[in-house]
């Protein structure tokens, strides 16, 4: 058996006065309403609208990746592919000494980059817009009341 380690008596277990480690004092005031509410709070932090929508975010991300990659192997990797004249982009190699390098899927990886980061730019440049367009629309011009009142406090501070 471990040293300082004990089966634990009825009484103890009952009164909740039994620990497993004497020697450490971690379980010491963690009782059944302190494991409910961080269980509570497990489940608010899991059901709350922020998360799902990163799990949405998220899943969407990878169907544009899979739309990317499908574009870029299909498109435009043959289309380089057949201006270098290599019909898959991906055999291309270099040799040195006895060691052989593939460069071609280097090279389909960057362009799947400069494309994602070209999608990705356009999504954050569209939604800039788009916020742009709604602060100008919700900041639309006072009403007659708060007009009145503003010309009421700005003669009362000329004369006072």
């Amino acid at each position: 058996m471990t040293p300082g380690w004990r089966l634990p008596r009825w009484r103890e277990c009952e009164r909740g006065s039994y620990k497993p480690f004497p020697h450490t004092d971690r379980y010491e005031g963690h009782d059944m309403q302190n494991k409910k509410s961080l269980i509570q709070e497990f489940k608010d932090f899991i059901w709350s609208g922020d998360l799902i929508m990163i799990a949405v975010g998220l899943i969407l991300a990878l169907k544009v990746k899979d739309v990317i990659d499908s574009f870029v192997n299909g498109i435009v990797t043959p289309f380089i592919g057949s201006i270098i004249q290599a019909p898959d982009l991906n055999k291309k190699t270099f040799k040195i000494g006895k060691g052989v390098y593939g460069y071609g899927s280097v090279i389909g990886n960057i362009i799947n980059l400069v494309i994602v980061g070209a999608v990705l730019f356009a999504i954050v440049k569209a939604y800039n817009a788009y916020q742009a367009k709604k602060k100008a629309a919700g900041a639309e011009a006072p009403s007659a009341e708060v007009t009145l009142l503003t010309e009421i406090r700005d003669s009362l501070r000329v004369r006072g």
